[in-house]
């Protein structure tokens, strides 16, 4: 495990609608470094406006918005790509608020903040060549400063700052999490690389459905815990959608460059513990191909995105229908499910041993 005599500094590709729209909000210095644009703030406190970051790419919430980001900025003027580096803990602050709203339970905002490091660390620096982590849900939600700098998200990260999560070998754990597994979590290997973690298991989650719960407070825990625009979704203990058979066949001409023919079935080959797809069987009258793993299989047949892949399929003249539960991949902390736990006073290190077994906490700076 790499052992750190100080903080480290995160490097975020930020996603953006078109070439990055800044506006300095203080004093910065700009230099040129061969191809990028440098901005460095000359002043505590000095932020720079985005007006037009792209948030949830490819899922069913996508949009643009404005956010204020700290640190210091890299602008490519070749491909218009925006670049933050800033202090690991003030990154932390800011995906605890873009995960979550501030105002969730502190306890789940504290486990929040230790996974959130714990999976950037374990990563940092081989994911992608130019960065360390990107903007949005492919990594961890990363949409600038919070409304105030006094809430429960910066304490969260605060109050646990240099804590992380490691394995029974004292590495860092890749503490995946997803906003509601839809009452089972998922292995690795149904997602990713065929590889499990012990302290990722496909478990049962009684915390998960909010089925339970009274209309009114049902309400009340999703303007709590979730972003605005998630509050529909992570709330559903289950979902339905359908698509027509002709525009699979020409979403697998496009995405696969195979044309299959009139689509006939559509069968799981191969599903998780859960119930998460892993490889779905695509057939038509001039073949077949074989999708996988999750992600992909929900790319293929949602607009743009179904929620997950643990779906029952049926079919109705033209019309292949899914009845689903969960959103997300479902691999180890589930959102909904940890802030129920938090709710219920159990406390992050509870909630941390829940989903993450066979795992110990550990300061690795101050």
């Amino acid at each position: 495990m790499t052992n750190y005599d100080r903080e480290p500094e995160i490097r975020v590709r930020i996603h953006t609608a078109g070439a990055p729209l800044l506006s300095p909000r203080g004093m910065y210095e700009i230099t040129s470094r061969g191809r990028m644009v440098v901005y460095r703030p000359l002043e505590q406190g000095a932020m720079m406006a985005l007006e037009n970051q792209a948030i949830g790419v490819g899922f069913h919430w996508s949009r643009q918005i404005g956010t204020l980001l700290e640190g210091s900025f890299e602008v490519d003027r070749d491909n218009k790509t925006l670049y933050n580096l800033l202090p690991l803990e003030r990154y932390l602050m800011c995906v605890n608020g873009s995960e979550m709203n501030p105002s969730a339970p502190m306890e789940f905002l504290k486990a929040h903040a230790v996974i959130a490091r714990s999976w950037a660390l374990a990563g940092m620096g081989r994911r992608h060549d130019d960065c360390d982590v990107c903007s949005d849900d492919c990594c961890q939600r990363y949409q600038g400063v919070p409304a105030t700098a006094d809430n429960n998200a910066a304490r969260a990260v605060a109050d646990t700052r240099g804590l992380v999560i490691v394995d029974a070998h004292g590495e860092i754990a890749d503490t995946r999490y997803s906003k509601s597994c839809g009452g089972h979590t998922e292995l690795f290997s149904t997602c990713w690389e065929d590889t499990d973690y012990e302290y990722l298991p496909a478990q049962r989650d009684p915390w998960c459905s909010c089925a339970d719960m009274p209309e009114d407070y049902k309400e009340e825990f999703a303007r709590q815990v979730f972003k605005d625009y998630d509050r529909s979704t992570a709330m559903l203990d289950s979902w339905t959608a359908a698509i027509d058979a002709g525009e699979i066949r020409e979403r697998v001409a496009k995405i696969y460059h195979k044309d299959i023919g009139d689509v006939s079935s559509l069968r799981a080959l191969r599903r998780g513990p859960s119930g998460r797809i892993s490889l779905l069987r695509v057939t038509g009258d001039r073949g077949s191909i074989d999708v996988g793993k999750e992600l992909a299989v929900r790319r293929l047949l949602g607009k743009p995105c179904l929620f997950s892949s643990a779906f029952e399929i049926s079919r109705k003249g033209n019309i292949f229908h899914f009845a689903g539960r969960g959103w997300g991949h479902g691999v180890g902390l589930c959102q909904t499910g940890a802030a129920r736990m938090a709710l219920n006073g159990k406390s992050f290190t509870d909630i941390l041993d829940f989903y993450y077994p066979n795992t110990k906490l550990l300061k690795i700076y101050e």
